[in-house]
């Protein structure tokens, strides 16, 4: 399967980061399908800080699901605060 433009920008996001071998970055890519690179690279910071204020040593699949899940419900908010929402 060719890797899509969410798996690129994930690769280029966290690999700097000291991450855990089980990340699953088609995974990722499929959850966060239509978001831009911007918001992408928001959940990765978003994972990022979790990482730091858990004390943990790596980025895990865990702290980015969070991450994702994080990003969704601000932006429902946000688009519901907006009248964006039916």
């Amino acid at each position: 399967m060719k890797p899509s433009i969410a798996d690129k920008l994930f690769n280029r996001y966290i690999k700097p980061l000291k991450r855990d071998n089980d990340i699953n970055i088609m995974q990722l890519a499929e959850k966060t399908g239509g978001l831009s690179p911007s918001d992408i690279r928001m959940i990765c910071e978003e994972a990022l800080k979790q990482v730091i204020i858990r004390s943990l040593n790596t980025v895990s699949q865990g702290a980015l699901l969070s991450a994702i899940d994080t990003f969704n419900k601000r932006e429902s908010v946000r688009t519901t605060a907006m009248g964006d929402s039916k």
